[in-house]
């Protein structure tokens, strides 16, 4: 993304060219941070007390990172004949983001795609094609070509679909990402494509229910691997940064309470290098 800066003034742009200076700030000096956003649709909340439902647990995304500035990191050293040769007790923290990268980043990751598969056609005729009913209709000058069960064992996948595809005379397919389930793809109306390349995607839902910002009960574990819990995010970069950026205030928060996705909960531990019998964890 570029900017003339004479240009952002003239047009009232200040707080646009602000924000990019501020990012690029952040993106060349700030840490990167793992984020793991509460999912507060599937999680079991109590409608009395507000907390995870009886027996329930909570349930995180997968992490994105970005990047931030760590505002404040106290360290209180304890001595003592039971602590030595001392205990390390880390207090609240405050991490600094970009706010207009963080709105960004967590809508393109909400309507990301799982697989995309591209079609095209070589010779010569008006190509179309639809996709209704978990059916894959393929057309030439309006006559059927095939007609593909996207159920069937046999093109369940698109793997297995593109290969179909790829059988026929002219027609070229490919795809990328995941071997997702071809019912999966996004249906449409008869669309046709000559001389052009058609896309048929299916959608990343893992993403879906998130919220748009960073906020209270989301997860931050940082480059030494500790995990604080988010309880507070309020405008920041009052002075010179036109508040531009989030902050977001957050507790320390034990893993042994808190159960993540594809076996974080592991690989923290893994990295922890013994750390975890020196710090204490309030």
């Amino acid at each position: 993304m570029s900017f003339n800066y004479h240009d952002e003034i003239t047009k009232g742009g200040t707080q646009q060219w602000v924000s990019y200076l501020n990012q690029h700030y952040l993106e060349t000096h700030a840490a990167e941070i793992y984020v793991f956003k509460l999912d507060k649709e599937e999680t079991d909340i109590d409608e009395l007390y507000g907390g995870e439902g009886y027996g329930g647990a909570r349930i995180y995304t997968p992490p994105f990172t970005i990047r931030a500035f760590y505002l404040d990191n106290e360290w209180t050293q304890q001595l003592g004949p039971e602590t030595f040769p001392y205990l390390e007790t880390q207090e609240d923290i405050t991490f600094a983001v970009n706010f207009d990268n963080m709105v960004h980043k967590i809508r393109d990751l909400k309507s990301a795609n799982k697989c995309g598969v591209f079609i095209e056609y070589t010779n010569n005729g008006e190509v179309s094609a639809e996709n209704l009913n978990d059916i894959l209709i393929l057309k030439v000058n309006d006559e059927t070509i095939k007609s593909f069960d996207l159920n069937s064992s046999e093109y369940r996948t698109v793997s297995k679909l593109t290969i179909g595809i790829n059988s026929l005379s002219g027609f070229k397919c490919s795809f990328e990402g995941e071997n997702d389930r071809s019912s999966s793809l996004v249906s449409f109306r008869e669309t046709r494509f000559q001389n052009k390349k058609l896309k048929m995607f299916s959608q990343d839902d893992t993403y879906k229910n998130m919220t748009d910002v960073i906020e209270s009960g989301d997860l931050i574990l940082t480059e030494k691997y500790f995990l604080y819990e988010v309880h507070n995010n309020l405008p920041g970069g009052n002075i010179g940064w036109e508040y531009s950026m989030m902050l977001l205030t957050g507790n320390t928060r034990s893993l042994d309470k808190v159960e993540l996705p594809n076996n974080w909960n592991e690989l923290i531990r893994e990295r922890e290098y013994g750390l975890r019998d020196k710090i204490k964890l309030e």
